[in-house]
């Protein structure tokens, strides 16, 4: 029996990071002020509603069942959720996409939670059971390890349901139950199920569910307001950079609020210049300090880093304010110097060996990384790459879903 029910999402850093400098502690506690239950890989408005239907078919017909039958049943009916989305070709695909898609050439496909039915490498672990409860949970839509729907959320399925149609759910509760489902069997309940999906009035009530729940705290509240007003402005509503940008000077924007979004818009090309600065630095092995310093001298251009990281409470806020200072002052040995100082701190709180070190003034490197690069224009790279989410565009795409 698997278990997993985790406010810590597992996919919470960014692409190819393992964190050598504990970066992820520091925008997340930052993004955590506003966003109080989403994650970084919640931002499928169809894999919330397949999440709510998966908790209700799991829990159907008895009050209560052993957990292993309700991971049975929410595996089966994510999966065959899957197959009848991908049937119908939705343009946002499920997880697990790859191999449904493979799965989908044959007959028909096995439902459950054996190996051979699974769509993920650990069905529950890295599907919604795993990745989407947490967000449920903190909503205060489903309760206990066992995902069970709490009135609210019952509420909420009871409306999809009405959308849905009684005979077509009981059709779905019927090929959930199966041990394998037919493409022909799909092919009745798909466009269905794509309607239900895609109905507008239900994503709208999901939303509101997910943003703006009773026990949302009052910088989310003012987060799901201003962004409702923002959604409503002509233009591209894809980036949280253009956002968090408009907030800032509209007056309507509550005051708090904007001084969160204004500590991401200087947090940002910091934590962007440190990650740059690490990856770098592992794929320097064997080079000498004076060579690293040369090499970085040059791309430290002032005014490099904004100022004003101050906040009380920042994790690791000591090291941010040396990296900056040591940056904007041109000090390349000592930004390398703050870097792998702070390397060794971290993988000393976890218990490890330092990932960089000097050995008679020449780098070494413990965990190497193969492609890494310096930008020429560091100064432009960091103030325009947006590497770290703060949990602001799930928000973004979440609420867009239900515009």
């Amino acid at each position: 029996m698997l278990t997993v029910l985790s406010l810590l999402d597992n996919r919470l850093r960014p692409k190819g990071s393992r964190d050598p400098l504990a970066i992820e502690s520091i925008w997340s506690s930052v993004g955590r002020k506003a966003v109080g239950n989403l994650t970084t890989v919640t931002s499928r408005m169809s894999h919330f509603m397949v999440a709510l239907l998966a908790c209700r078919y799991a829990h159907t017909g008895t009050k209560s069942r052993p957990l292993e039958d309700v991971q049975q049943r929410y595996a089966r009916a994510e999966q065959l959720s899957a197959y009848l989305r991908l049937h119908d070709s939705v343009k946002a695909g499920p997880l697990g996409s790859q191999l449904a898609i493979a799965n989908l050439k044959r007959d028909s496909m096995e439902l459950g939670i054996h190996k051979k039915a699974q769509i993920l490498s650990n069905q529950l672990s890295y599907g919604l059971w795993g990745l989407y409860s947490s967000a449920l949970q903190a909503a205060g839509l489903i309760k206990g390890s066992e995902r069970r729907l709490t009135d609210r959320g019952v509420a909420l399925t009871d409306l999809m349901l009405q959308v849905f149609g009684d005979s077509r759910w009981q059709r779905f509760e019927d090929l959930a139950g199966r041990n394998n489902v037919t493409r022909a069997q799909l092919s009745l309940l798909a466009p269905d199920f794509a309607a239900l999906l895609n109905d507008k009035s239900v994503r709208k009530h999901i939303v509101l569910a997910l943003l703006n729940y009773q026990g949302a705290g009052a910088l989310q509240v003012a987060l799901f307001k201003a962004v409702n007003v923002w959604l409503l402005l002509p233009g591209d509503k894809s980036s949280v950079r253009d956002f968090i940008q408009w907030a800032l000077t509209e007056q309507s924007v509550d005051p708090q609020l904007q001084d969160v979004l204004k500590q991401i818009l200087l947090l940002q090309p910091v934590l962007v210049f440190a990650n740059t600065l690490v990856a770098w630095l592992q794929s320097q092995k064997g080079r000498s300090r004076s060579d690293l310093i040369d090499d970085l001298s040059t791309r430290l251009t002032a005014p490099f880093l904004p100022l004003g990281l101050s906040r009380p409470g920042l994790p690791h806020l000591s090291f941010l304010q040396s990296l900056v200072e040591a940056a904007n002052g041109g000090d390349a040995a000592s930004v390398i110097e703050q870097i792998v100082i702070q390397n060794s701190v971290v993988m000393g709180q976890r218990g490890g060996a330092a990932w960089l070190h000097w050995e008679a003034d020449k780098l070494r490197v413990r965990v190497p990384v193969d492609r890494a690069w310096l930008p020429e224009d560091l100064c432009g790279h960091c103030g325009k790459t947006w590497d770290y989410s703060f949990f602001l565009h799930s928000f973004l795409t979440i609420a867009k879903a239900g515009q």
